[in-house]
């Protein structure tokens, strides 16, 4: 499991490098993948893996970038996007409409913009217009030049897998020496914090976590999960010392080998 995980992230840094721009020493890419979400509307998703927005073509959609800035001054924005299209984007309170005339991602400059207090710097994109094609095309990065560069991105380098999963906190305990046979966690959710693709880990270690998930608006799930502390991506050959095992389960609870 954990050689196939490897290998997936390589194909992801892989092809977000083919889609990263050539940029000049004192530029920053807060690429699509790990930095942007759809906030608005339903009308496209973000392939993550191709670094590329998919069946963009609803007016209300609403691409939104993330990233923050350290310094004040002025920002140089350009885009490196593809389409037959007008978009606009809304950035520091101004808006900007640019026209997309490229069936392979080039350059598009968006213009200077004044940053006035460093921090966090929300940018909305839209579709307008049409032109060619079936949808507005698709957009792989933003392009940060100027006094405020570089920037920090949400998800930097090549971790958009861990940034699209959402942010997530780990408690960490130190081990007494004596061999431990058990332990125990309790987890109250309030009903604010409810909220769909929630989990919530009451036990996690080494092999396996024990936790609470909100799967959708009705279905809510208790999982229990443990994998054999053993390298492989074939299960016939985890050694019966290291296999995991039913010892018992209780009514109603449907247990099942999962892989990969």
């Amino acid at each position: 499991m954990r050689k196939k995980g490897f290998l997936q992230l390589a194909f992801l840094a892989v092809a977000l490098f083919l889609a990263l721009p050539v940029v000049a020493q004192n530029e920053s890419v807060v690429t699509l993948a790990g930095n942007a979400y759809i906030t608005s509307g339903s009308g496209a998703s973000i392939d993550e893996g191709n670094c590329a927005i998919r069946d963009w073509n609803d007016k209300e959609t609403v691409i939104s970038f993330y990233f923050r800035t350290k310094e004040s001054g002025n920002m140089n924005i350009a885009l490196q996007a593809k389409g037959n299209s007008s978009i606009e984007v809304s950035l520091l309170g101004k808006k900007k409409r640019v026209t997309l005339n490229s069936d392979a991602l080039s350059r598009v400059e968006l213009g200077t913009f004044k940053v006035k207090n460093p921090g966090y710097i929300k940018m909305d994109i839209r579709g307008i217009k049409i032109n060619k094609g079936s949808n507005f095309g698709s957009i792989a990065s933003v392009i940060v030049s100027g006094d405020v560069s570089p920037v920090v991105c949400v998800a930097p380098d090549f971790s958009a897998h861990f940034g699209r999963r959402g942010p997530s906190v780990h408690l960490g305990y130190t081990l007494p020496r004596e061999d431990i046979e058990w332990f125990y966690n309790e987890i109250v959710v309030p009903e604010e914090g409810d909220i769909p693709s929630s989990y919530y880990m009451a036990c996690g270690f080494g092999e396996g976590y024990f936790g609470m998930q909100n799967n959708s608006p009705h279905p809510r799930r208790v999982l229990f999960s443990v994998w054999s502390p053993y390298q492989t991506d074939n299960a016939a050959e985890i050694p019966d010392s290291l296999r995991v095992t039913l010892v018992k389960k209780g009514a109603g609870v449907k247990v099942q080998d999962f892989g990969n």
